[in-house]
């Protein structure tokens, strides 16, 4: 049984799935008890926005291309719009699964900084990036962002 998958239109789904579980779970995780415009809330809400539109547009950008390479095979008569799912593909997102939960646990424990850190190199290191200043142009935005939200915007964060 040989099933074929959409690449297309995966990394969309995923995301729009993964933002709005984060957005419904944003008010459990982040309470507040504020009454002004902004919130301990508001940074991650318009964070989870932009995930949610850009996976919107990664959606149709998936949904065209499809639609374009099924006009091409009734033309060409050609199988190629669709390709099955690697094993290494399987292999690489339970890692990613498997990353995400572990820096879920590091984080709780040894804070968002270290928990940042890792998740952003353990993908770098996951899909195979070899350059080495991809990993200190990670590391060091991880780390300014992690210092503008918390001295800058006065974000106590763990």
């Amino acid at each position: 049984m040989n099933k074929k998958v959409q690449k297309t239109l995966v990394p969309g789904v995923f995301f729009f799935a993964v933002a709005l579980f984060f957005w419904f779970l944003t008010p459990e995780q982040v309470p507040t008890r504020e009454t002004s415009a902004f919130t301990a809330q508001t940074f991650p809400r318009i964070s989870l926005v932009l995930v949610i539109v850009c996976s919107i547009g990664l959606i149709i950008s998936g949904t065209m291309q499809i639609l374009r390479d099924r006009k091409n095979y009734e033309k060409k008569d050609d199988n190629a719009s669709a390709s099955t799912m690697q094993p290494r593909d399987i292999i690489r997102v339970l890692s990613v699964l498997a990353l995400l939960i572990f820096c879920a646990v590091i984080g709780s424990i040894a804070g968002l900084l270290l928990a940042g850190i890792i998740v952003s190199v353990g993908m770098l290191l996951i899909f195979a990036v070899k350059k080495k200043h991809h990993y200190v142009i990670v590391i060091a935005t991880v780390i300014v962002s992690y210092f503008l939200f918390k001295f800058l915007f006065g974000l106590n964060l763990p």
